[in-house]
């Protein structure tokens, strides 16, 4: 039996080894472009690692009852080290079943996700390039003093010039399983939006298993404190700041948003206090979004994946950290306080269940709140709206952001203005690599 202390210390040499990543990656581009593609592959292989060597961990953390010093006699410890039943067989067996399943589940995905992006890497490089190259991003901002408080900044043309009007503001939290986010998977949608005139905030956060949501809720926040108080010397207009997540980073943004109603709420904090309220923001915008952490859970172990969400969540309470179930404790007042919410999902999304933003869209009018829009599109999967719609020309991501930003008019309008998305695929190769994307 493997000690959780001995994961510990490797995860920790994982996390510090991303970090050096991270700095090679600000020195050398050549060197980064191939980094960027290794690490989600490294820390996958991290999570897929502790799922087959541990399988008694979430035993020992969630399950095994606490031994109190009065009842520590050897006959005890022997009842309680024993399966249900008196023989340790079926265990044993039922224990090395579902690590190899489960194992080969992981291996499977990791594959599949290996051949989509090798299959896209030409595209997938010319948005690094363009990210690398581009003048008007100002990459890795430091907003706070934990590893990975970094933002990039895409700044429209003209933008915080003198006598310029200030700009639209879209703080972008991308996924990645709470396993690989990265602040750059928001390139491609920050830089069409960029062309849209509207400032993009693209936001850092770290990950699991080297930190908790709490930590990246923690992150999430301090970016946000950062746009409000310096957005405007940077030409961007804080009285018109939305906020974006997909996946994971929805699931984040919208617990955070919740949790800062609801301290406002409790705390009545005042504007000037804390630079900020979420009242003075335009909207949140979720996409493939997770907002019920324990019906997710329950969904991974059906379908053979390691639920590590319980790890990731203090004292494994899935339901605290659920948007969804938050809204169930949600004060008259918070409806008053959170801005609009627009929802997108796929039907076929088998990654997170497109009931994740139904269910969520029914608990948010119950408490009150606006929902703007929910669209629960047929034949869409997870990564759709956010990898193959761009790299097939199309602004599905755009259709429900501007809108929230500048109207349905001046939506539309901008969106007919816009030259046509660069860098696109073929059609027939993004067609057969769609069924081997594993998210």
């Amino acid at each position: 039996r493997i000690s959780r202390f001995a994961w510990d210390g490797l995860f920790q040499h994982l996390g510090a080894m991303v970090a050096m990543l991270e700095r090679i990656q600000a020195i050398v581009f050549p060197a980064a472009a191939v980094l960027l593609l290794l690490y989600p592959i490294v820390l996958l292989i991290g999570t897929c690692i502790e799922g087959w060597a541990s399988p008694y961990l979430r035993e020992q953390s969630e399950g095994s009852p606490r031994v109190d010093a009065k009842d520590a006699s050897p006959a005890a410890n022997k009842k309680r080290a024993r399966p249900s039943g008196g023989s340790t067989g079926p265990f044993v067996l039922n224990t090395l079943y579902q690590t190899c399943r489960r194992g080969a589940i992981g291996v499977t995905l990791l594959v599949r996700f290996v051949v989509f992006a090798l299959a896209l890497a030409p595209w997938f490089l010319a948005i690094g390039i363009r990210y690398a190259r581009d003048p008007n991003i100002r990459r890795g901002v430091r907003v706070g003093p934990k590893p990975r408080n970094n933002v990039d900044i895409y700044i429209p043309a003209g933008a915080g010039e003198e006598g310029a009007p200030p700009v639209p503001v879209v703080v972008a939290v991308m996924g990645g399983a709470w396993v690989i986010g990265h602040r750059a998977w928001s390139a491609a949608l920050a830089a069409r939006l960029k062309e849209a005139g509207v400032m993009v905030v693209a936001v850092d956060y770290r990950n699991c298993p080297c930190a908790q949501v709490d930590d990246m809720l923690d992150d999430v926040g301090s970016a946000m404190d950062w746009v409000f108080a310096n957005i405007a010397d940077l030409g961007g207009d804080p009285a018109n700041v939305a906020m974006v997540g997909q996946s994971a980073g929805a699931h984040l943004s919208a617990s955070f948003l919740l949790r800062r109603c609801a301290r406002e709420v409790q705390e009545k904090v005042a504007e000037g206090k804390d630079a900020w309220s979420v009242r003075s923001m335009k909207g949140f915008i979720g996409v493939s979004g997770v907002y019920d952490l324990s019906s997710l859970n329950s969904e991974m172990d059906k379908r053979g994946l390691y639920p590590f969400l319980p790890h990731m969540c203090a004292d494994g309470d899935l339901k605290r950290y659920s948007p969804t179930w938050l809204l169930n404790d949600a004060a008259p007042q918070m409806a008053a306080l959170m801005p609009q919410v627009r929802l997108l999902h796929g039907e076929s999304d088998c990654s997170a269940p497109s009931s994740q933003t139904t269910c969520f869209a029914k608990a948010l009018r119950a408490a009150g709140i606006e929902v703007a829009a929910s669209d629960v599109r047929p034949g869409m999967r997870h990564t759709e709206p956010v990898v193959e719609d761009p790299l097939t020309g199309g602004d599905m991501q755009l259709e429900y952001i501007l809108p929230c930003l500048l109207g349905e008019e001046e939506a539309k309008r901008r969106l007919e203005s816009l030259p046509p998305v660069w860098p696109q695929a073929p059609r027939f190769l993004i067609d057969m690599m769609r069924p081997v994307m594993p998210f």
